[in-house]
């Protein structure tokens, strides 16, 4: 009797998993994780995120870049027609917690005033995020923001060291031929004597002008002129709050004024972006600590309002 129990308990539970199992065996998991399909600009937006590395993000926290970035696509007004990969392509625990922030916050933007306005925003503030206002008056609901929180995170501060010929080649710069010329791109005379009196580039011909929060505007070499943020992307560097140190003179003022001979650099950069807008990692902090996702826009962003669209 047992027995034909067993079997008629076996018989029970083979005819209900094995439908399972061949859906499993035949699709993988997409087969068994149905998803609706995101309309254009919610796939814009997932494409966007899976470009990033956002698993330090709490899912409000990535439901509050979901967001930003709709409303980024909002604001351009276009949402180019992408073809959308299959599951089996993405499939992953980063794809599935990000899905689930854009399918969960589907149709919500932020307006400015009730109007789509760009949203700058970065991973990392020095501490203090910068005033909108220096991106032009029509910036001026981008606040500036106090973000202590910042300055308790890893990648806070990133120290690495250059020489000058490589600082110079990623500027599109020959050093050999700078060093043989003054800084106004004159010649030096025939003479050997005063050949050899040439000295080569230093930290010293360069010239920074810094914002009240220490953010690197623009840089001069000779007639050479880069905004902040075009010399930091040339050189790679997480941010524009960088700060150049060599023979143990560090450029600190906004001139760049007093230089120093030595041919190896060491820079420290503070931040991570450009420091304009939402600091994320301040407001993963301040979600994981209670403050709801949406409330966050409105701390950073004047007249901020998370809107539904029907």
């Amino acid at each position: 009797m047992k027995n034909y129990v067993k079997m008629f308990l076996a018989g029970i539970f083979l005819a209900t998993a094995f439908p399972f199992t061949m859906v499993l065996l035949l699709n993988g998991r997409q087969g068994i994780h149905k998803e609706k399909q995101l309309d254009p600009v919610d796939y814009q937006v997932l494409q966007q995120m899976l470009t990033e590395d956002l698993s330090w993000m709490s899912d409000d926290t990535l439901k509050l870049l979901a967001v930003l970035y709709r409303t980024e696509a909002f604001c351009v007004g276009e949402s180019s027609a992408i073809e959308q990969l299959s599951l089996s392509e993405l499939y992953g625990e980063p794809y599935g917690r990000i899905y689930q922030a854009i399918e969960s916050t589907s149709g919500m933007a932020v307006t400015i005033d009730g109007e789509y306005r760009e949203l700058p925003f970065h991973k990392l503030s020095v501490g203090h995020t910068r005033d909108g206002k220096l991106l032009g008056d029509s910036y001026d609901y981008v606040l500036s923001v106090e973000c202590r929180e910042d300055k308790e995170a890893s990648d806070y501060v990133q120290i690495c060291t250059l020489s000058m010929e490589e600082i110079l080649r990623a500027l599109g710069m020959d050093y050999t031929e700078m060093a043989d010329k003054d800084i106004a791109g004159k010649d030096d005379a025939d003479s050997a004597d005063e050949q050899a009196k040439q000295q080569k580039i230093t930290l010293g011909d360069f010239e920074f002008q810094r914002d009240s929060e220490g953010y690197v505007e623009s840089v001069s070499l000779g007639d050479q002129t880069w905004t902040g943020e075009a010399f930091r992307s040339l050189l790679h560097f997480p941010s524009s709050c960088f700060w150049m140190k060599a023979d143990g003179t560090t450029k600190t003022d906004k001139t760049g004024a007093g230089g120093n001979t030595g041919n190896r650099l060491t820079i420290t950069i503070k931040g991570v972006g450009h420091g304009f807008g939402i600091s994320l990692y301040t407001a993963d902090r301040r979600i994981r600590e209670g403050t709801p996702w949406q409330d966050i826009f409105s701390c950073f962003y004047k007249n901020a309002q998370c809107i539904t669209i029907p």
